[in-house]
């Protein structure tokens, strides 16, 4: 006779929900308002979660309920810094205007995507593109 399995597959999703979003296993606990010992039950399959309990989880780890029960949890992201953003959006500009440049709505998203990417924020905030950086943009850029 089959032996019930020691680990819920159920179980390494919401692990890896919670790892995705950077939260403890500590403050998961507190916001559903459970010990860390039951979260622990949960997370290696020895005990099962309400579909109430997934909801709240999935509300928590910001991932859709579906991703959850579909285990098709992807990690999270870093969180998006605006203002890095908005100076490499700039900076792609300033460098299409100098050249007079007119690229494709398309050519210009991928180009600030891959500004984004590459860029860093001292704690100055100068030198956030470097010449190299800048370099290429124009010759991604030039007509």
């Amino acid at each position: 006779m089959a032996g019930k399995p020691d680990i819920d597959p159920m179980g390494k999703v919401l692990r890896k929900a919670r790892e995705s979003s950077e939260i403890s296993a500590k403050d998961a606990s507190d916001a559903l308002d459970i010990t860390t010992a039951s979260l622990s039950r949960l997370e290696t399959g020895k005990s099962s979660a309400s579909v109430q309990r997934l909801k709240q989880m999935a509300l928590l780890y910001k991932v859709s309920l579906i991703d959850l029960v579909d285990e098709t949890i992807v990690p999270s992201q870093a969180p998006l810094n605006k203002e890095l953003l908005r100076v490499c959006i700039n900076e792609v500009h300033q460098i299409a205007s100098e050249l007079k440049a007119s690229p494709s709505s398309e050519k210009l998203a991928d180009l600030i995507v891959q500004t984004y990417e590459k860029a860093d924020m001292n704690a100055s905030g100068h030198d956030i593109i470097s010449n190299e950086q800048r370099e290429s943009l124009e010759v991604s850029l030039k007509p």
